[in-house]
């Protein structure tokens, strides 16, 4: 393929959010079939979850599309974790503000672009990644997050997702978590 679509998502706890988790990825499917813009898939996704959800729901969202032949990444964030950019050190994907979907009928993204240089890797996770935590007592967060990368930027993809799990397992004293973690790794050649 010539572009490669990245997207992840989270709408909460329980089984109303593994619902809604569902529904909307029924919808990003659905209308990114049709759809290439980011920011024309995230209001359509926007305004089609704002009329078959409960008002109470919403869902934080980032969605890029990745040109493999170019290295341009054409993205949008609808109030998710900041992506992460791994080359000489670890920074964050810069973000315009935009609302998690769900919580304003018509609301227009706004879509970015950036250039990704061979060798830069995008790291993308969910806040159950940052919200760890060891008996309630304090969350693993993204200073740990930051530094455990930085530590380890030169590493292979793989030994990277690796040392991020055994060091919240390590912070958390291997206690199960109540929220999902989830992340995604992608190096531009």
């Amino acid at each position: 393929p010539s572009s490669l679509r990245i997207w992840v998502r989270d709408t909460g706890k329980g089984i109303p959010a593994a619902l809604m988790m569902t529904f909307t990825h029924a919808l990003f499917e659905t209308i990114a079939a049709h759809e290439e813009q980011p920011q024309r898939i995230m209001s359509m996704i926007n305004d089609a979850f704002i009329k078959e959800t409960d008002a109470d729901m919403f869902c934080t969202f980032f969605m890029g599309v990745l040109n493999l032949q170019t290295g341009t990444l054409t993205y949008c964030n609808a109030g998710h974790e900041y992506p992460l950019l791994i080359g000489k050190g670890v920074e964050k994907l810069s973000m315009l503000p935009n609302l998690p979907l769900g919580t304003i009928e018509g609301f227009t993204y706004k879509e970015q672009e950036i250039q990704l240089q061979p060798g830069t890797v995008l790291f993308l996770y969910t806040d159950g990644v940052t919200e760890a935590n060891d008996n309630y007592k304090e969350f693993y967060g993204k200073e740990n997050l930051l530094k455990t990368l930085n530590k380890n930027k030169d590493n292979d993809l793989s030994a990277i997702i690796k040392s991020i799990e055994t060091d919240v397992n390590e912070f958390c004293n291997n206690k199960e978590q109540f929220d999902d973690i989830t992340m995604f790794i992608i190096k531009m050649e």
